[in-house]
């Protein structure tokens, strides 16, 4: 019986080392992506519990190891669990990225007690590169490949994929560590060679520089050890110089071959600090730094690095790292591990170091030769895993630690076993249990979050088809699928978040199809009330609630929550023109929500660009301007989305009592001498008709200079010469006008020019009847001509707005004549 498990458990774990850098089944990007997890828990799981009972009667190789893990993670998790009230969600990740390695280094051990089953090994891993090569390519260099799957397969591929670096993380140690096929002669040695091949191409094709240096790094120590340990062997030897040759060949060729100059300069920039991905990562580091110095003896928590990190982070880096992301680690595990675990944390590190090191001496000093090759390829592979997981993230992606954990098993076995502790075993089969039971609620989250987003995008193909009961099943459906979601709970906030965007894209309709024409257009063609099968807004706040709750720094959930919010006040106002107080109040939230944020993230650009909307559609436009200013961004350089919103927010200044003057005071400041580079642009955008170009550049050098004439006039012309121009350009081209049409009133006045001024004013107010300067420029033409009734109707009209009755004194006062007769009016008014 025992012998029978320990064969099934071999090959589970055989078919799982083969396939796992292959699964792609539906998945999303988390730590351990689904179809990833998937395979670990249908082959790794029933591995790692038939190879447990078939050397339950024997010593156990991974004593220690088990020792190690049954204090470390359950001691970690106590921690992080202590800092903080409700339930922990996110240690599910940390459990499944702390302990799936134990159950990869069972596997290793299983394979590590003899000879030929190390080098089935590493044959397994060195073939399971192959298919992942093949489609990768085919992917990237054969146009239409796989477009004939269905959407879900596809996307789920694309996420396999897409991120290069992470084949890197699991190619380089693969290449290395195969180099251990070929010291055998004739066929064999010709199938090593082969073997190798298909992870350096990986490496090669993922044009990750961590990966490259990592190949150089793992092979290097393979052939010192090589050289210096089996002086007796020749085939070690041999393959290690064809290593090192290769090598440099491959250097020279880099160095030399014209065709060769994008290889050269990416490799150059290894060494270039201003280099975007030097930046990303330093700026991450540092972040991770203070993260670690504010609470060195316990770290933050475990798997808090990601909810912990944004007010740390540097906007340079944020910037590069474009503004909607988040970032599960720093990109250098050691720091990862320190920051979360603090000293536990690095002595969990240094323990894991010291058991590594002995077996792994062992191996180099054996009698056998072939242990001794073995020993020699893994410390090259181990090797090439330090160089990644100094700049990279392998231990959060189960193909980067699955070679390092089987590695550990294997050289484990090659030593005199330790003896079973069943307390050491009970606890680490629990942290087993547990992990398997997280990995469950992941998988069902993900699957009903997966089954709400492609049935609502079955959704919108049956509307675009006209399918009208198609339409309202697949609607249900995913509306059913939310539904389900909350029997799951706690949600992730990951899953929480991505469901509130299917939520608040069905509450959104669920609003329009209950309006009277629509419910009557539903009922005769007996389709029920919609209320019945699409969520309120109400569900879209709750799961946006559940991401705040686990994630306070979750910048795009506190958007979404903000756009959820203007929403609900935008249909309240419609269905009273007249005004709404809970309207306001709706507003009034979706701002604090986001100025909480910004308190304790001062450095949120994307933030501050959504505030000033807020604020704006309120006309708030003093308020906006100063989310948007430079010195309140805590950047010198204002980040272009900051410098865009405020060119939007140009086009609104003085329209409210806060920005009312300033159009007054740009007439008498000197205009600037220097052309800036963004009007250039925009002018040459718009000489070629490139209109969304010129528009951006006309904006942000309104950013800069409000009162520009030929940028406000590069807006205008851009919504005039717009096909279908959108209610915003249309808007913005009016407002431009406006401020054009008040910039030539003034010039007019101050050449006297009256009549010329008065019509000026007229077209301004016409075309944004809320700009204050031109009411109070409309008070002084009548003053001058002493029409009474104009000045004060003009006076009482700003004050209505908000200006205050002080402001508009001392404006008048500095008037001098033309407002003296009307002083002690405004002031009774």
């Amino acid at each position: 019986m025992d012998s029978l498990m320990r064969r099934t458990g071999m090959v589970l774990g055989g078919i799982l080392v083969l396939l796992l850098p292959l699964a792609f089944l539906p998945a999303f990007h988390e730590p351990f992506v689904a179809s990833k997890l998937l395979a670990i828990l249908v082959l790794g799981a029933p591995a790692y519990v038939a190879l447990g009972l078939s050397f339950r009667r024997e010593g156990d190789p991974l004593a220690t190891w088990r020792r190690v893990f049954a204090l470390f993670i359950p001691l970690l998790a106590i921690v992080s669990t202590l800092k903080e009230s409700g339930v922990p969600y996110h240690l599910a990740p940390f459990f499944i990225i702390a302990v799936v390695p134990l159950m990869f280094m069972e596997v290793g051990a299983a394979y590590g007690r003899e000879a030929k089953r190390r080098r089935q090994l590493v044959g397994l891993a060195a073939v399971s590169a192959v298919p992942v090569l093949i489609v990768g390519l085919m992917r990237r260099y054969v146009e239409g490949f796989l477009t004939s799957l269905p959407d879900r397969a596809d996307v789920a591929i694309a996420s396999t994929f897409g991120n290069s670096n992470e084949l890197a993380e699991f190619a380089a140690p693969v290449g290395v560590l195969a180099l251990f096929l070929a010291i055998k002669r004739g066929r064999t040695a010709r199938l090593g060679w082969t073997l190798c091949l298909p992870p350096f191409a990986l490496v090669l094709i993922s044009d990750s520089r961590a990966g490259a240096l990592a190949v150089v790094a793992g092979i290097v120590v393979f052939a010192v050890l090589t050289w210096s340990g089996l002086r007796k062997v020749r085939g070690p030897r041999v393959v290690a110089a064809i290593a090192l040759v290769a090598i440099l060949v491959a250097a020279l060729a880099v160095s030399i071959v014209p065709q060769a100059a994008p290889i050269r300069s990416r490799a150059t920039t290894v060494l270039q600090a201003g280099h975007p991905t030097n930046v990303v990562r330093l700026g991450l580091w540092e972040a991770t730094l203070e993260m670690w110095w504010d609470a060195p003896l316990l770290g933050i928590g475990a798997g808090r690095f990601e909810r912990e990190l944004p007010p740390h982070r540097d906007l340079e880096e944020w910037r590069l790292s474009l503004f909607q992301s988040s970032v599960e680690s720093p990109h250098q595990e050691p720091l990862w591990i320190a920051a979360e675990g603090g000293l536990i944390g690095l002595l969990f590190l240094g323990a894991a170091l010291v058991l590594l090191i002995g077996p792994l001496a062992r191996a180099l000093r054996s009698e056998d030769p072939e242990l001794r090759t073995f020993g020699c390829a893994a410390a090259g592979a181990f090797a090439a895993f330090g160089v990644t997981a100094l700049v990279r993230s392998p231990l959060h992606h189960p193909c980067g630690v699955l070679i390092p954990a089987c590695l550990i098993g294997a050289l484990a076995a090659t030593a005199p076993p330790g003896p079973r502790t069943r307390f050491t075993a009970a606890v680490c089969h629990a942290l087993v249990a547990l992990t398997l039971i997280g990995s469950v609620l992941m998988l069902r989250q993900d699957q009903l979050v997966g089954e709400a987003r492609f049935a609502y995008g079955r959704a919108n193909t049956a509307r675009v088809e006209g399918a009208t009961y198609r339409y309202q099943r697949e609607l249900a459906a995913s509306n059913e699928a939310l539904k389900k979601l909350g029997s799951w709970g706690p949600w992730s906030p990951h899953h929480a978040y991505r469901a509130s965007l299917i939520a608040h894209d069905l509450a959104a309709l669920r609003y329009r199809l209950t309006r009277p024409d629509m419910e009557r257009s539903l009922e005769q063609r007996g389709i029920p009330a919609a209320t019945s099968w699409l969520p309120s807004y109400a569900r879209a706040e709750q799961l946006l609630d559940r991401t705040l709750e686990e994630m306070k720094w979750h910048h795009l959930a506190r958007i979404k929550r903000a756009d959820v919010l203007q929403d609900r006040a935008k249909n309240l106002r419609a269905e009273n023109p007249q005004g709404s107080e809970e309207a306001d109040g709706l507003i009034d939230e979706a701002i604090q929500n986001l100025v909480e944020y910004i308190e304790g993230v001062p450095q949120a650009p994307r933030i501050r660009v959504v505030l000033a909307r807020l604020e704006m559609n309120r006309n708030q436009v003093g308020a906006a301007l100063y989310w948007l200013d430079a010195e309140s961004a805590l950047h010198d350089e204002m980040p272009e989305l900051l410098r865009l919103a405020r060119g939007k927010a140009a086009l609104r200044i003085g329209c409210d009592a806060a920005t009312f003057g300033r159009w007054i005071d740009y007439t008498t400041a000197p205009a600037s001498p220097v052309e800036r580079e963004d009007l250039r642009l925009a002018r040459e955008a718009y000489t070629k008709k490139d209109l969304a170009v010129a528009r951006r550049h006309a904006l942000l050098h309104l950013s800069d200079d409000p009162r520009s004439s030929e940028a406000l006039t590069i807006v205008h012309r851009v919504a005039l010469d717009t096909k279908n121009p959108s209610i915003e350009l249309r808007i913005q081209g009016d407002h431009a006008v406006a401020r054009l049409k008040l910039l030539l009133a003034f010039e007019a006045d101050f050449n006297q020019d009256a009549p010329m001024a008065a019509t000026n004013v007229r077209l301004s107010r016409r075309k944004d009847p809320k700009l204050l300067d031109t009411i109070f420029l409309a008070a002084r033409l009548a003053g001058r001509d002493r029409d009474d009734d104009a000045v004060i109707a003009a006076l009482r009209d700003l004050l209505t707005a908000g200006v205050e009755k002080a402001d508009l004194l001392r404006r008048c006062v500095e008037e001098g004549a033309t407002f003296q007769p009307y002083l002690d009016r405004i002031r009774s008014l």
